[in-house]
């Protein structure tokens, strides 16, 4: 939503986020408004008459004072069973983020780290005609039967 000055009133003082206009980070980033109007809306984010939707993860960084790698790193743990212990300290946030990093990310930092031979014995037991066909499909000489 685009950011309109006129809409921001004093109408319920009282209960400022009943009539917050929500603000994007996207926003707050892409605007090419002049100083003086950023700082309004600045202004009116602190006193509750505009309020922040979505931020984008440096800008949420910068209001908790944190750096964006722990924002990234906490946005991996945040659905995960890991959360709690993460959040209590624990387990160490760098820690529990590496350990809900994607499968394939897994799986590629595991293969780069095997040597030659347990890359070959993985290949037999995974099933080397599964794995051409695999190889097929990624390198384009088969699609497996979909057009």
């Amino acid at each position: 939503m685009l950011y309109v000055p006129h809409l921001v009133s004093d109408a319920n003082a009282s209960h400022p986020h009943l009539n917050a206009v929500p603000v994007s980070g996207q926003y707050l980033d892409k605007n090419r408004l002049k100083q003086y109007q950023r700082a309004f809306i600045a202004a009116d984010l602190v006193d509750g008459k505009v309020v922040l939707v979505n931020p984008k993860p440096h800008q949420a960084a910068g209001l908790c004072q944190v750096n964006t790698a722990y924002v990234y790193a906490a946005k991996r743990v945040a659905h995960s069973s890991l959360r709690a212990d993460a959040e209590n300290g624990r387990l160490p946030l760098n820690v529990a983020a590496h350990h809900c990093r994607p499968l394939v990310s897994q799986l590629l930092a595991l293969w780069t780290a095997c040597s030659a031979d347990e890359r070959v014995e993985f290949a037999r037991k995974a099933d080397p005609e599964r794995i051409f066909e695999v190889i097929e499909i990624a390198i384009g000489v088969s699609d497996g039967g979909v057009s």
